[in-house]
C-alpha cells in the first residue's frame, strides 16, 4: 500500500547509495478485472501478495501538458513479457482513460510499503514490434468546480482489491460495490460507497 514516507524511510533516502525499485500497476477494469503489476528490473518480485512481473520500463519526468491543464508522465515499455504485449496487442484501444499508478519501493524496507509517484490515466498509447509507449496523464484541479470531485454514490466507486478497497479475502474474486458485497468480503471499514444517498433525487 501506497503510504507518506515514513521516518525510516528519511534515514534510507540520506544514504549514498540506496536500493529502490520502480513498481508500475494498470487496473484494466475489463470483464475479467485484470490488474497488471511490474516492477523495474530483471527480477520478479513479491510485494504485499502480490506477484510483480519484471519489466524493461523507462520513466519520464512530470511535466505539464500544453495548456496547463494535465499533470503527465511518459512511459516507455519493452515487450519482453509475451502475455503483456499480447494483451496490449488486442486491447490497446481500450486501455486509455485506465487507471496507473506508479509507485517506489525500497528494497532494504519491504515492510514500510511504497511510496506513490504518480497517480493517472493512461493516454495516447502507441505500440510497435519492440515496445509500446504511453503517457501517464493526472487532472489539473478545476477551481470554478461547483460540486465535489469525488462521485458519491450507493456502491462503492473503489477497483476491488486495488489500492483504495484492500480486500485480502482470497474466496472471493469480484464485488459488484454494493454495501453487502463488502460485508460479505469482510472489509466494510473500506467502503467507499454513501448507502444513505437516495436512488433518485430532484435537487432544485
Amino acid at each position: 500500500m501506497s503510504k507518506n514516507i515514513s521516518p525510516v524511510l528519511e534515514n534510507l533516502a540520506k544514504k549514498n547509495e540506496i536500493a529502490t525499485r520502480t513498481l508500475v500497476i494498470i487496473y484494466t477494469e475489463d470483464k475479467d478485472n485484470n490488474i497488471f503489476r511490474f516492477v523495474v528490473g530483471d527480477e520478479e518480485l513479491n510485494f504485499e501478495g502480490n506477484l510483480y512481473i519484471p519489466a524493461s520500463i523507462k520513466r519520464g519526468e512530470i511535466t505539464i501538458n500544453s495548456d496547463g491543464s494535465k499533470e503527465q508522465v511518459d512511459i516507455n515499455f519493452g515487450n519482453s513479457d509475451l502475455s503483456w504485449a499480447g494483451y496490449v496487442a488486442n486491447n490497446g484501444s481500450n486501455l486509455n482513460g485506465k487507471r496507473c499508478l506508479i509507485e517506489e519501493l525500497f528494497i532494504e524496507n519491504l515492510e514500510e510499503g511504497s511510496i506513490n509517484l504518480f497517480t493517472g490515466v493512461i493516454n495516447k498509447l502507441k505500440m510497435n514490434s519492440g515496445e509500446f509507449q504511453f503517457v501517464v496523464e493526472r487532472e489539473g484541479i478545476n477551481f470554478d468546480q461547483q460540486t465535489p470531485y469525488f462521485t458519491y454514490d450507493v456502491h462503492c466507486p473503489y477497483v476491488f482489491k486495488d489500492e483504495f478497497c484492500q480486500c485480502a479475502n482470497v474466496s472471493f474474486f469480484k464485488c459488484d460495490g454494493t454495501l453487502k458485497n463488502c460485508e460479505e468480503r469482510g472489509n466494510i471499514e473500506r467502503f467507499g460507497g454513501h448507502p444513505s444517498i437516495p436512488e433518485q433525487m430532484v435537487i432544485k
